[in-house]
């Protein structure tokens, strides 16, 4: 899924196992992007403490913008060729349906 954090295009993973979206650490810190507090935070990365950043998420197949403070997490370090995870925080918001045979994935707004 494509991503645009302040201007810079990115990818995104679409995680339903994820409570909250995410922005790769490194990357808000090459930004420059305001530091926020931090938080504990356990998953596919394994279990840390890393900090929130300010910044605007937009995610252009939904037409949402996520406004910061947004949780990080170390994605590249863990080998995931990510910007971002958008998790249930955004997800449930839509209903959402996949074409196995195409990969075409439908949005509806709940």
């Amino acid at each position: 899924m494509r991503i645009d954090v302040q201007g810079r295009e990115g990818t995104a993973l679409l995680d339903t196992g994820a409570t909250w979206s995410s922005i790769d650490k490194d990357l808000a810190e090459g930004l420059l992007l305001p530091r926020g507090p931090s938080r504990e935070t356990a998953g596919a990365t394994g279990r840390g403490t890393y900090p929130t950043f300010g910044t605007d998420l937009y995610i252009p197949v939904l037409g949402l913008t996520l406004t910061g403070p947004v949780p990080s997490l170390p994605l590249r370090d863990n080998g995931h060729d990510l910007d971002a995870v958008i998790g249930r925080d955004i997800i449930c918001r839509y209903e959402f349906t996949i074409n196995a045979e195409t990969g075409l994935v439908r949005f509806t707004e709940l």
